[in-house]
């Protein structure tokens, strides 16, 4: 109880310091997360179920003829040029080489309709992920992204998506892993999305999404928040292949620290606790068990 106490107190006292401070310049500024970070000669993927080319960079530039539907690849012509505002976010536009009708077209592009990230899955089909749109502040309510994971078939159509919020609190970093079934009956993969922080108490969010072969099934996510000889907290989500126990279970493991002795010449010593969640999974979805702990 003692360190519950002083965990939600720091938390209480720090954290709405941190990231109100953050907050209050996304209400203000346009947020620009950074996160496509590409040079010559890279390939993209569209994101956004159907992207329009521009014959100069801006939204002052003509839309082409051409639009290009999710999946699509693109290579990177050249570095990112000026950078616009379009659903609530900003982004620059970049010039991009891809292919329509059979011939090669040059263009420009708005990142924000590109993929942050992809990966492979089930039989070679590609996974990404995107943002539809920033929210910003309101009222109790921070800043978040609405964000989906799709699914491209071979012929380059949505095969399956599902959507989700990130809280942004200027998480610095994101990644996308496909990893198997991990024991989990009825799954043929797993996705694994992160959105990383790395300062100020800053969360690094993960989203897992199950897929059965036709649909994206939501599983129990996991955060990891920590600030330097104050506090940490950290989840990792343990799956059957990985705890070798009950096939339909998943486990929470979520260890908390605050700090108890700091100094010069003195080793940082916390006060831990631990605990473990408990879910169990029927095939379909899953269930929290009351009480785990």
């Amino acid at each position: 109880m003692l360190l519950q106490s002083i965990k939600y107190t720091l938390l209480l006292c720090f954290l709405p310091i941190c990231i109100h401070a953050q907050q209050t310049g996304l209400d203000t500024d346009v947020p620009d997360p950074g996160y496509w970070q590409f040079s010559a000669g890279d390939t993209a993927i569209i994101f956004a179920d159907m992207a329009y080319i521009r014959n100069s960079p801006g939204l002052e530039g003509s839309m082409v003829s051409d639009s290009l539907q999710a999946g699509t690849k693109a290579v990177i012509v050249d570095e990112a040029l000026s950078s616009s505002t379009i659903k609530g976010f900003r982004a620059p536009w970049q010039e991009i080489r891809y292919r329509k009708g059979g011939q090669e077209k040059h263009g420009y592009i708005w990142l924000g309709l590109l993929a942050i990230g992809h990966t492979t899955i089930d039989n070679g089909q590609i996974c990404l992920y995107g943002f539809d749109r920033y929210i910003p502040v309101q009222g109790d309510h921070y800043a978040s992204f609405s964000c989906a994971v799709k699914l491209i078939g071979p012929q380059q159509q949505i095969v399956a998506r599902h959507p989700f919020s990130f809280g942004y609190t200027e998480q610095s970093a994101t990644e996308i892993k496909g990893l198997n079934g991990m024991g989990l009956k009825g799954l043929r993969n797993i996705i694994w999305i992160g959105f990383l922080g790395e300062a100020c108490a800053i969360s690094s969010d993960y989203f897992y999404f199950g897929w059965n072969g036709s649909t994206f099934i939501p599983l129990p996510g996991a955060y990891r928040v920590s600030d330097a000889g104050v506090f940490y907290h950290s989840e990792q989500m343990l799956f059957p292949s990985e705890h070798k126990k009950a096939a339909n279970i998943i486990y929470k493991m979520i260890e908390e620290g605050v700090s108890i002795e700091e100094g010069e010449g003195k080793e940082m010593l916390y006060k831990i606790k631990k605990k473990k969640e408990t879910y169990l999974w029927n095939g379909k979805w899953y269930v929290k068990v009351k009480g785990s702990k």
